[in-house]
């Protein structure tokens, strides 16, 4: 087959679909609520591809869609966000991932009907807000309510950053594991007859100051090894004994100031540490509490490896018996396996359009989609066509979608490529040596 899965007038039209769905006011919250959703629905209607409108968290509309191959347990489940751009700080990559993602999405299930491939395996699009107001993935919910019309054995989702190159090789991030969300609230009573100094906002207060750095441990964990490892291998020799010896040591937070490139000693640190931070407070009186009561809602974040309750033991165990501290809600860490069949199949792809190119396990620092499939036999990994193309080709999609055609055809052929490929292999064959 052409290596050139898009032709001119297909790019054309991918590049207005993810105008429409990227800028400001086009998605599905605020006062337009469903744009997105109902521009997706019409267009995947005009293709001939089933797809109807659900009631997602807070009544808002979700989108799902599906090419039957008759393999319901074996799908390919792609997972889009319908959100608007959002306003003020955010990143040109984090106003187009979601669009992106649903408009080239739409482009794989058009280009099955229009070329007449045949799938072997079911094909599903699920569009929805991306995040809740408490940063919990959303999809988590839905599948809840929806479980039959999501089955799937494997899920790419919007999720991933920049390619990047700190040694001889380009690095394109595929996120294979998350830390835990844990929500904790910190109760502080005032004792009877205690003096004001012991009042329940002044000793939740003292409890909080212990909580200064926001890191609550140093530690490995397999997802963050496997990433030093694939970074090591691309650096010169120097750097990467370096950052070897750092690993050997298992003091990444603490070492990683020595190491060069601050890209990677950044990410070094962040995905070497349990974090936590205080996300409000309130005390008795006109916050609807008690007299002699004070509350903080905190927000664990946990590496693989470890159980939620252990890390709300951990601090309750940091904060002293001033206070008490109890679990509100949490998603547990996701740590997917890799390499496998679909991790092959992203390689295979992403070389196409980047021949130099090694993947690299991601770490997110914040709650996954993924972490819904955590009970099922499942394969998720963050991958999007933005993977491919470079934050400095980006803009916010204000006066247009955001991203040049080059990038876009770059990206789109490297997540189509991995998509089509992976329901309809006999048209995309991957080399018999495998990846390199």
């Amino acid at each position: 087959m052409d290596e050139t899965l898009l032709t001119d007038r297909e790019l054309d039209e991918l590049s207005y679909h993810l105008d429409h769905l990227v800028r400001p006011g086009s998605g599905s919250l605020g006062p337009l609520a469903g744009t997105s959703v109902r521009y997706l629905s019409g267009i995947l209607g005009a293709e001939g591809i089933p797809c109807e409108v659900v009631e997602g968290d807070g009544g808002l509309p979700c989108l799902v869609a599906r090419l039957s191959a008759h393999r319901p347990d074996e799908s390919l489940l792609l997972v889009a966000s319908a959100d608007p751009p959002g306003e003020g700080a955010t990143t040109p990559r984090a106003a187009l991932q979601g669009g992106v993602m649903a408009a080239v999405s739409l482009m794989a299930m058009a280009l099955v009907r229009r070329r007449g491939f045949i799938p072997q395996r079911d094909l599903v699009l699920a569009v929805l807000p991306g995040r809740g107001p408490d940063g919990v993935p959303l999809l988590r919910r839905l599948a809840a309510r929806h479980r039959d019309r999501l089955r799937c054995r494997l899920a790419l989702t919007a999720d991933g950053g920049a390619p990047r190159r700190p040694g001889h090789r380009t690095l394109v991030e595929v996120q294979v594991a998350s830390k835990a969300l844990v929500h904790a609230r910190v109760t502080a009573v005032t004792p009877p007859g205690s003096p004001p100094a012991e009042d329940a906002p002044m000793r939740l207060l003292r409890t909080l100051l212990r909580l200064e750095s926001g890191v609550l441990m140093t530690r490995p964990c397999a997802p963050a090894v496997a990433w030093l490892d694939t970074v090591v291998s691309t650096l010169p020799s120097r750097p990467a004994a370096l950052l070897r010896g750092i690993q050997l040591l298992g003091a990444g937070a603490t070492l990683s100031r020595l190491v060069p490139d601050r890209d990677v000693a950044a990410s070094l640190a962040a995905i070497s540490r349990d974090t936590v931070e205080i996300a409000g407070l309130r005390a008795g009186g006109t916050t609807g509490l008690p007299p002699g009561r004070a509350e903080a809602d905190v927000r664990l974040r946990v590496l693989p490896g470890r159980r939620a309750d252990d890390a709300v033991r951990d601090l309750q165990t940091l904060l002293g018996p001033e206070v008490t501290v109890e679990r509100v809600d949490d998603v547990e860490a996701v740590e997917m396996p890799h390499p496998t069949p679909l991790w092959d199949r992203i390689a295979d792809s992403v070389r196409h359009v980047e021949p130099d190119a090694v993947l690299l396990p991601g770490l997110s620092l914040d709650a996954w989609d993924a972490a819904t499939f955590g009970p099922d036999d499942v394969t998720a990994y963050g991958f999007t066509p933005l993977s491919v193309v470079p934050d400095d080709e980006l803009s916010l999609p204000v006066d247009g979608p955001g991203i040049p055609p080059a990038g876009l055809r770059r990206g789109a052929q490297a997540f189509l490529r991995t998509v089509l490929g992976t329901c309809v292999p006999e048209a995309f064959p991957m080399p018999e040596t495998g990846p390199r």
